[in-house]
């Protein structure tokens, strides 16, 4: 079982493959006393609704994103993004939304912050959707960014990984 500390420090544990490919432990310490004597902590259970697709490979990210996206999945993604971007100063990004619902609130929050922090460290951002919304979305990034930003139907994605990726795929 994998395990990683997010920055709100709280643990993450991979849970094993019969669990799910989306299912993560968090250990949030919700103590319950009696008194002043501590009997034991809570284990939280949560799906993360994104995948790091294998594509990502040096200054590339692949992302594949579903339902709805919480602060967890952020906390996920985030040091992931962070560490390409220490690494490489500029990275490319590819996001696939299958099924997707948009943010949850924590969601939102944290890719605000995250936006504004990183608006000029990414060259290419290829979103692929099948929602109106979705394309509406991705018209509304680009005054936040200083990348090359681009929709594609879900039937053009291997076109948006090619074009995000410079070609590599």
């Amino acid at each position: 079982m994998s395990a990683i500390r997010n920055r709100t420090n709280r643990t993450l544990f991979r849970l094993p493959a019969w669990a799910g490919r989306r299912v993560w432990a968090v250990l949030v310490s919700y103590p319950l006393t009696v008194g002043q004597r501590r009997l034991f902590s809570l284990a939280v259970y949560t799906s993360r609704m994104h995948e790091i697709l294998p594509q990502t490979q040096g200054d590339f990210v692949a992302i594949e994103c579903t339902e709805k996206l919480t602060g967890l999945d952020f906390d996920i993604i985030t040091p992931l993004l962070v560490s390409q971007i220490e690494e490489y100063h500029k990275i490319a990004l590819f996001v696939e939304m299958k099924d997707f619902h948009g943010l949850a609130s924590g969601g939102l929050w944290a890719d605000t912050k995250f936006d504004l922090k990183h608006h000029g460290d990414f060259t290419r951002i290829a979103i692929v959707g099948d929602q109106k919304w979705e394309e509406w979305m991705a018209v509304l990034s680009k005054p936040f960014t200083s990348a090359k930003v681009r929709y594609y139907e879900a039937s053009q994605r291997d076109i948006a990984m090619n074009w995000a990726s410079g070609g590599r795929f």
